[in-house]
């Protein structure tokens, strides 16, 4: 019985592709394990990701379950990309009452949605203080014998980004977490995300650099909005972003209007080798004293 068993087993990987090949229906959670435990190798299960529809749930549970089930972090992370590459479905509801606008054909001509802008800048200078902002960064490595600035996380992350993300529970589509690059934020849709770290040096500690550069405009539905503007970092060896600072603000977008956000952003490196260094953070976001809004409770 055992060695029938075994040649049932070996057979099965093969044609368990095959089939996954000829179904019109996208990959699920369930494909991906099944493939895994039949033995298959990494890099067919890679092309089959990349190449087929899919519809993975990739919640934090989830993700938890398919790592205890075997599934390799890098099938993951390629799961989680193909998840975000592929195209939302349009949200549909039912239909307002037609009570006038219809054209000569007889179909009644849509109203089109109320949107604003967004846009976001970068405070120049320390608030209280004359002279510029320090830059925005993470340190990738220490100078030569220097000791670990307090608090600091070093080399852990090897790129930053810009974030900006509505946390409105109406606003969040359905499988969010698969549709971000920060799924392990709150739950949220995002309106911007901006990543390109540069690299400099400061004090001596190689560092990647966050660009000052304004963000927007970005164009959301008109009404209130409660916004989170975060900083993201890419974790070296996963790939992964996660949100390093954040602040919330609530916001209240006019139709046909803009609404402008003002960050106070700035890492400054302190001490010296003798007396120690420091990391000294700041995130902050504030309205435009001009734009009409409401920041949301601390």
């Amino acid at each position: 019985m055992i060695p029938r068993l075994r040649t049932r087993w070996t057979v099965a990987a093969p044609c368990v592709l095959l089939t996954l090949a000829a179904a019109p229906a996208p990959l699920t959670n369930e494909d991906i394990v099944r493939l895994v435990t039949y033995g298959t190798a990494e890099k067919t299960i890679l092309r089959e990701i990349e190449s087929r529809s899919v519809d993975f749930d990739l919640s934090p549970g989830v993700v938890e379950e398919l790592a205890r089930v075997g599934v390799r972090p890098s099938i993951i992370e390629a799961m989680r990309r193909r998840q975000a590459a592929m195209p939302r479905p349009r949200e549909t509801g039912p239909s307002p009452p037609d009570t006038q606008g219809r054209e000569a054909g007889g179909a009644a001509a849509a109203a089109p949605e109320a949107t604003g802008r967004l846009t976001l800048v970068f405070e120049t200078t320390v608030p209280g203080e004359d002279r510029p902002a320090d830059p925005i960064l993470a340190i990738t490595s220490l100078p030569k014998g220097a000791p670990r600035p307090e608090g600091a996380e070093i080399g852990t992350v090897t790129d930053l980004a810009l974030a900006i993300l509505c946390t409105s529970g109406d606003h969040v589509p359905d499988h969010w977490d698969s549709h971000t690059p920060l799924p392990e934020a709150p739950r949220h849709e995002v309106l911007l995300f901006r990543p390109g770290g540069s690299p400099g040096r400061v004090k001596g500690f190689d560092v990647i650099l966050l660009s000052r550069e304004p963000a927007g405009p970005v164009s959301l539905k008109a009404g209130g909005h409660a916004l989170l503007v975060g900083l993201a970092g890419k974790q070296a060896g996963s790939g992964a972003w996660r949100l390093l600072a954040a602040d919330a603000i609530r916001i209240d977008v006019p139709q046909d209007g803009a609404v402008r956000l003002v960050l106070e952003a700035h890492t400054k490196i302190t001490g010296s080798r003798m007396l120690g260094f420091h990391l000294d953070q700041a995130w902050k976001v504030r309205l435009d004293p001009q734009t009409p809004a409401v920041e949301a409770p601390r």
